[in-house]
C-alpha cells in the first residue's frame, strides 16, 4: 500500500528545500564578495590617505566626501602636499574599474558619490570626462555639476608622473 503525503508536509518540505537553496545562493554572493573586498584591500593598500597600486604603481588620494564641480576638483588636486598629483586620467579610471572597484566594492576608495572626475576636458572647457562607478561607464559632463561627482589624485609612486 502506498502511503500519501499529506499536502501541508509536502509544502513545508518544499518550503525548506527552496529555502535553503536561496539561502546557499545568498551564501555564496557574500562570500564572493568578501574575496572581491579582499582582492581590492591586497591590491591596493591603504596608509594614512594614501593608497598605492601594487599592481600598476600609481597612489592615489580620495578627494573630500562631497558633491564637488570639475574646477573644485581640479584645485583641491592642485593644493595636495607632496609633488606629481593630478586629476586621473580616463585610462586611469577604467583601470580602478577593471580592477573591480565599483559602485557595490569601492574598496579604500569609499565615497558616498558614484563618478569621479577625469582630467580629459572638451576643446573649450565646458565638459569634462567622468567616470560613474554605480553604472561603470564613463562621458562627457558639464564641468560646473557637482551633484554626486567627486575628486581622485593620482601619481605615480616616484611622486612625479
Amino acid at each position: 500500500m502506498r502511503r500519501k503525503i499529506p499536502m501541508m508536509a509536502l509544502l513545508v518540505m518544499l518550503t525548506f528545500v527552496i529555502g535553503c537553496s536561496t539561502m546557499t545562493a545568498i551564501v555564496h554572493e557574500v562570500e564572493r564578495e568578501t574575496l572581491a573586498q579582499i582582492a581590492l584591500e591586497d591590491r591596493f593598500p591603504e596608509t594614512g590617505g594614501l593608497i598605492s597600486d601594487s599592481v600598476s604603481g600609481l597612489q592615489w588620494q580620495v578627494g573630500p566626501d562631497s558633491s564637488t564641480d570639475w574646477m573644485t576638483a581640479n584645485l583641491w588636486v592642485e593644493n595636495l602636499d607632496g609633488d606629481g598629483w593630478i586629476l586621473p586620467s580616463k585610462e586611469d579610471l577604467l583601470g580602478l574599474h577593471e580592477a573591480g572597484v565599483n559602485w557595490n566594492n569601492y574598496g579604500p576608495f569609499y565615497t558616498e558619490g558614484t563618478a569621479v572626475w577625469s582630467d580629459s576636458t572638451s576643446p573649450h572647457g565646458a565638459n569634462a570626462w567622468i567616470f560613474d562607478f554605480m553604472v561603470g561607464t564613463g562621458s562627457m559632463a558639464n564641468t560646473s555639476e557637482s551633484r554626486g561627482n567627486r575628486a581622485f589624485a593620482v601619481r605615480k609612486e616616484t611622486g612625479t608622473r
